[in-house]
């Protein structure tokens, strides 16, 4: 853009040049400045009788034009052509080296004042249509549209084939015997009898026997012992025999308890208990000592028939599978599921034949012995269960429930239940502890 701009310069000044030396030479007057205060004559050209046009920079960035009319107008006028095109071609040399010196931005002026607003342009052509972007993220669903009107009513359809008989429903249970109404009210007193008359008197009595004869007198006290005779001299003592061949080795002993009904170490848990709800009654298994062999007994009154759910009489061990033992009433009869946990099993156990009565008290008693793994189970002081377990039992030291939180509770009253450690008593044992007074307020 700049250079543009000094070619545009150049060819200016060369057209105004022109235009003034023609001036001159058409002018009889005397020499005139253009641009310029100062006319300097070339004093050579003088010499030789012709007309110089001298252009003289008189400062950067202007010419200094001098005409000098003459009488060979002709020759001057060559000779004005041949100077001007040597002085141009020194302008542009000149000005080729003014362009370098000039820096190639100044420094930024003060700001102008804001020019007028300029008139709308015309309006540019249409772009091209741009890329077609990305599809956007879907939004959300819009808001339900309004219910459509009900459609016509069809024809009501034939009537159906009909449906064969469902089965037979299982008959319900017979219900409890309902409570005797309430006595009725006593009847009034009759009306009081007349009073008889009174008695006579009788006759006198006879006369009593004579007493019976009076018991022997005390006997006589004893008489006392006469004094000791002196003691005889000690005899010499004898020569010692000689030892005796050493008999065989006779087989091991054998620690024999000696047998009782009664065990101090026997523990009363609880004398009366209503099983209505889980947990009716936890004992922690701080209370309860460990053992290898041990005795449960309990007194238990069932007050619920069958409901088809296992429901839980007694369970010691932390979780469901820690069974030390475990008692739960089976799901469609009163018979009872007892069950224990063992290293081979930990649902080992078995299961009596016979089964409890709805109402009755029943005596239950739950022995394990360690020497022989014998499981028993005995109602009433009779064995009805017996299984030898394979492995030993793992764990007994958890709390006890009455009740437990795993499963619906056994509905009834448990009576005089008592833990005997150490033990596993047999029948006569079990007898003497089964008919101690049962102090629950259900009567048997």
């Amino acid at each position: 853009m700049a250079a543009s701009q000094m070619k545009l310069l150049t060819a200016l000044l060369a057209a105004v040049t022109v235009a003034l030396v023609l001036i001159g030479l058409t002018s009889e007057m005397g020499p005139q400045a253009v641009q310029t205060t100062e006319l300097v004559p070339d004093d050579k050209e003088v010499k030789n009788g012709n007309t110089r046009f001298v252009l003289k920079p008189a400062a950067p960035g202007t010419l200094n034009i001098h005409v000098y009319p003459n009488k060979d107008k002709k020759n001057a006028v060559v000779q004005m052509v041949k100077d001007l095109a040597m002085r141009v071609q020194e302008l542009s040399k000149y000005l080729t080296k003014l362009r370098s010196s000039i820096p190639a931005q100044g420094p930024r002026g003060p700001k102008g004042d804001k020019g007028e607003r300029g008139a709308p342009g015309a309006p540019g052509l249409a772009g091209r249509d741009g890329n077609k972007g990305d599809p956007g993220l879907m939004g959300p669903p819009g808001p339900p549209g309004q219910a459509g009107k009900p459609g016509k009513r069809g024809h009501t359809g034939e009537t159906g084939a009909r449906g064969q008989p469902g089965a037979r429903g299982v008959p319900g249970r017979t219900g409890p015997i309902g409570n005797g109404g309430p006595p009725g009210p006593r009847g009034l007193p009759g009306p009081a009898g007349p009073q008889g008359p009174h008695g006579r008197s009788g006759p006198q009595g006879n006369p009593g026997a004579n007493g019976a004869p009076g018991k022997p007198g005390p006997r006589g006290f004893r008489g006392v012992h006469g004094p000791q005779g002196p003691k005889g001299a000690k005899g010499s003592r004898g020569f010692p025999g000689a030892s005796g061949p050493a008999g065989p080795p006779g087989p091991p002993g054998r620690t024999v308890e000696k047998y009782t009904n009664t065990f101090r170490s026997a523990k009363m848990l609880t004398k009366c208990t209503k099983l209505h709800h889980r947990r009716a009654k936890v004992i922690r298994a701080g209370a309860l000592a460990p053992a290898k062999s041990w005795t449960y007994m309990l007194w238990f009154y069932p007050e619920q028939n069958p409901i088809g759910h296992w429901r839980s009489l007694i369970h010691r061990g932390k979780h469901d599978r820690n069974r030390s033992p475990s008692v739960w009433l089976n799901p469609r009869d009163m018979g009872l599921h007892i069950r224990m946990a063992d290293a081979a099993n930990w649902n080992d156990g078995c299961d009596p034949t016979e089964h409890l009565r709805m109402g009755v008290w029943t005596h239950i008693t739950i022995t394990y012995s360690d020497r022989t793994r014998d499981f028993r189970v005995l109602f009433n002081d009779h064995e009805v269960c017996r299984k030898q377990l394979k492995g030993v039992i793992v764990d007994t030291a958890g709390p006890l429930y009455i009740g437990d939180p795993w499963y619906a509770p056994a509905y009834g009253r448990v009576g005089n239940f008592m833990y005997i450690p150490h033990h596993a008593l047999d029948e006569k044992q079990i007898k003497h502890y089964s008919h101690q007074k049962l102090t629950c307020s259900v009567k048997r």
